[in-house]
C-alpha cells in the first residue's frame, strides 16, 4: 500500500512539473514579442498587414490651422509624424514650429503648442514618455503637457548657436539637427546631425552628448567602423532590432539607406544606387529612391516616404518595393496601390493597425491600411 501511495504521489508530482514547465514555455513564448512604441513608432509583432488602401483622415486641402474632426479641420504645412498610440503629433509649420495632434480614434485635430514667432525652425518630432522631442536647426527641444493646448517647452540639448561641441545638455553644440532616434529602452537618443555629417549620442539620464559616428565636416559615403565611417547628407532614421537605419545622400543627390549595427558598431549600406532621382524597385544596390523625406518601421519592415510614394523595405533581404503612390507623379487622390497620389510625403509613422503620413503640400493627414 505504501509503495502504491508513493507511486501515485510521484506521478502527481511529474504531472505538476510537466504542466509547470509547459506554462513556463507558453509564458516565455507569449512574452517573446510584445507590441510597443519605440522611438515614437509602433512596433507590432509580425508587422502590419496592409492592403495598400489610402484614405484622408484630416484636412480639406485648404491651408490654415482650424481645429475640428477629419476633413473639417485645416492643416498648415505638416511635417514629421510620431505617435503615443492614441494620438498623432506633427509639426504644422516648420517655421516657426507649431505642433498639433490628432486623436486616432476620432480623427479630432487640436493644438499642442503655438510657437508664434519665437520657436526653433523645426524638422522632426519624436514621442517618448509623455513628452515630444523636436529637432530644429541647432538644438533639440522637449515639450511636456502635450495633451493640452499649452504644452511647456524646454531646451533638451544644444542651443540657438551652431557649432560642434560634445558636452552636457544646453552646453552641447550642433549644426543642422535631423532625426532624433531612441534605442529600445530609450536610455540612449541618437541624433542625426545633417550639417556636421555626424551621428551624435545622448545619454538620456544625464543628457551627455558625445560623437558616435562620422567625422565632423567630412562629407562622403564611407562604410566601416563607426569611427571610420563617413556621412554625407544624412537626415532621417529609425531603430529596429538593435540596428539604426538612416537615409543619406551623396553629392549627386543619390539616395541611400544605410545601417548601423549597434552590436558591432559598424556602418554599411542597405539599399540605393544612382538612378537619376528615379524610384526603382529591386534588392539592395539594385533599388533606387527619388528623395527620402521620412522613415518609420512597424517592427518588421521599414517604410520610406520617398517623395510622392511609400516604399517598403525588408531589412533581411534588402528587397525594396513600392507600397502605394505614383513615385513619378504628384497630386491628390485616395484609392489603392499606384493609383494613389501624394504631394510630398514629409512624415510617416506606424500605429497598431495602419500607417499614417503627413502629405505636406496637400495639407492633409492620410491613412494607409
Amino acid at each position: 500500500m505504501k509503495k502504491i501511495l508513493l507511486s501515485m504521489i510521484a506521478a502527481l508530482l511529474a504531472i505538476s512539473c510537466a504542466n509547470g514547465s509547459q506554462d513556463s514555455v507558453e509564458s516565455e513564448s507569449s512574452s517573446s514579442c510584445k507590441s510597443k512604441i519605440i522611438s515614437g513608432t509602433y512596433h507590432t509583432c509580425g508587422g502590419l498587414s496592409l492592403s495598400g488602401t489610402v484614405t484622408t483622415v484630416a484636412g480639406d486641402g485648404t491651408q490654415g490651422q482650424v481645429n475640428g474632426i477629419g476633413t473639417n479641420a485645416r492643416i498648415e504645412s505638416p511635417r514629421g509624424l510620431t505617435t503615443d498610440g492614441d494620438y498623432l503629433f506633427w509639426i504644422d509649420n516648420s517655421i516657426p514650429g507649431d505642433i498639433r495632434k490628432m486623436q486616432i480614434s476620432s480623427n479630432t485635430v487640436s493644438d499642442v503648442f503655438d510657437a508664434s514667432s519665437s520657436a526653433n525652425p523645426s524638422r522632426n518630432i519624436m514621442y517618448y514618455d509623455s513628452a515630444l522631442y523636436v529637432s530644429g536647426a541647432h538644438r533639440i527641444e522637449k515639450f511636456t503637457n502635450i495633451l493640452t493646448a499649452s504644452a511647456t517647452k524646454n531646451i533638451f540639448a544644444g542651443s540657438s548657436a551652431s557649432g560642434y561641441t560634445d558636452a552636457i545638455g544646453a552646453s552641447a553644440r550642433f549644426t543642422g539637427v535631423g532625426q532624433v532616434i531612441s534605442n529600445a529602452d530609450a536610455s540612449i537618443f541618437f541624433v542625426i546631425e545633417t550639417s556636421n555629417n555626424l551621428i551624435r549620442k545622448i545619454e538620456v539620464s544625464s543628457v551627455n552628448v558625445t560623437t558616435f559616428a562620422g567625422s565632423q565636416g567630412s562629407s562622403s559615403i564611407v562604410n566601416g567602423s563607426v569611427s571610420n565611417s563617413r556621412l554625407d547628407y544624412a537626415q532621417f532614421g529609425v531603430f529596429l532590432n538593435n540596428k539604426m537605419y538612416f537615409s543619406d545622400q551623396d553629392g549627386n543627390d543619390t539616395q541611400f539607406i544605410r545601417k548601423v549595427d549597434l552590436d558591432t558598431n559598424t556602418v554599411s549600406t542597405l539599399a540605393g544606387y544612382d538612378a537619376n532621382n528615379t524610384s526603382v524597385d529591386g534588392t539592395g544596390t539594385q533599388a533606387a529612391f527619388t528623395e527620402i523625406a521620412s522613415m518609420t518601421t512597424d517592427g518588421k519592415y521599414l517604410y520610406i516616404g520617398d517623395d510622392n510614394c511609400v516604399r517598403k523595405v525588408d531589412t533581411d533581404s534588402a528587397q525594396v518595393t513600392t507600397l502605394v503612390g505614383d513615385c513619378s507623379g504628384q497630386g491628390y487622390q485616395d484609392g489603392s496601390g499606384t493609383s494613389v497620389l501624394f504631394n510630398t510625403i514629409s512624415g510617416i509613422v506606424a500605429t497598431n493597425d495602419a500607417l499614417y503620413v503627413t502629405d505636406q503640400n496637400n495639407k492633409r493627414i492620410r491613412k494607409i491600411q
